[in-house]
């Protein structure tokens, strides 16, 4: 193979490379999982000694994860870097490399580069719409020369790629901050609710594991679970909190809830539609007699049907000032019985299979 082949190969390998990366880092929206998958990514990729992974809280540096060579957290003690170079690189956006940081006049007023005997350094800027929020600092104390241009130019790729990541999981921590903020809104109105609440998402979850749903779905199918009665906070307390049977009347007013659940969540730009949809039309019916809109079958969304079954298990096990709990045999059973009517068969045997093993969590007294 000649040069110009080679180097072709070589450049093919490392584009796949970075697909995989950026797959790797966008499969979850915990922040912190996000900024550990990124830093090891790093260390595996560089072969640096050292990694750091830097979010500017307020303009500060906060070194949110630091690994060594080994992928071991380096304890608080080892964090010496040179804060120059970060701020540099973080005032100015522009990626840095020295191969032999201790003779490099750039940096020879930094007296940290002496002190810690630091040689080898890059350090990107994490970048989203034209503004540095952080930075990716490796570096090595060990020999000099061991990063190069290509090296530099390639954990700037994966720099872009992280920022992609810690955005998307920065804007999910946001949603779900308010998700439950809502949630505990309907729990201080209705103490009810907010038991009930719990446990279906516990159990909605189950379930779409069973249906073998993916991270994303299930993620926002919790979601889903949680603020499928947000709408209640919009019921008058007369005929959401009456220890009683409502009447046609206060039937019909119970009814608007899914409705107006949907009209909360709608400005919420980064809640997925499918969510919002969901909460609307938690209380459609496979037959297509349920309501708000009298969906039928896969008309409804898929988070909907879930929590419809683990909504109605819940209501059929749970005390009411108006009637006892069902034994929890009969209300298996009565789900497993509307399969096809007022169910998705497919969720009800994703519930059925969750039972097996399945623990009632305890209810609020």
């Amino acid at each position: 193979m000649d040069d110009k082949a080679a180097a072709a190969a070589f450049e093919a390998d490392r584009l796949n490379l970075l697909l995989e990366i950026g797959r790797e880092f966008c499969s979850s929206l915990d922040i912190n999982e996000v900024l550990n998958r990124v830093l090891d990514k790093v260390i595996e990729v560089t072969r640096a000694e050292r990694g750091f992974v830097v979010l500017l809280d307020k303009g500060e540096p906060d070194i949110r994860v630091a690994r060594n060579m080994d992928h071991q957290a380096i304890d608080r003690e080892e964090f010496k870097v040179s804060r120059n170079i970060m701020d540099k690189v973080a005032r100015e956006g522009i990626p840095m490399l020295s191969n032999n940081a201790m003779e490099d006049p750039r940096f020879s007023a930094y007296q940290s580069i002496a002190l810690h005997a630091i040689r080898s350094i890059m350090c990107v800027p994490l970048v989203l719409k034209g503004k540095t929020f952080g930075l990716i600092f490796v570096d090595s104390r060990i020999s000099s020369g061991i990063f190069k241009e290509k090296d530099l130019e390639f954990l700037s790729a994966i720099g872009h790629q992280a920022s992609i990541a810690i955005d998307n999981a920065r804007q999910h921590e946001s949603t779900k901050e308010v998700v439950v903020a809502l949630a505990n809104a309907i729990e201080a109105k209705d103490p009810y609710t907010g038991g009930h609440v719990d446990r279906v998402t516990l159990l909605a979850v189950e379930i779409g594991k069973a249906m073998d749903l993916d991270n994303d779905r299930l993620r926002n199918l919790e979601m889903a679970a949680i603020l499928h009665d947000v709408g209640k906070i919009g019921i008058e307390e007369s005929v959401l909190c009456k220890p009683a049977m409502l009447s046609h009347d206060e039937r019909k007013v119970m009814e608007q809830h899914p409705a107006i659940g949907a009209q909360i969540v709608q400005p919420l730009q980064n809640l997925p539609d499918e969510v919002k949809l969901s909460i609307k039309h938690h209380q459609e019916r496979w037959d297509g007699k349920g309501y708000p809109a009298g969906l039928k079958g896969e008309e409804i969304p898929i988070y909907a049907r879930v929590v419809a079954v683990a909504d109605t298990y819940d209501a059929m096990t749970t005390n009411r000032p108006y009637r006892a709990a069902l034994p929890r045999s009969v209300s298996i059973e009565e789900i497993k019985k509307c399969g096809g009517t007022q169910f998705d068969p497919a969720v009800v045997a994703g519930f059925l299979k969750v039972m097996e093993t399945w623990v009632d969590p305890p209810q609020q007294s």
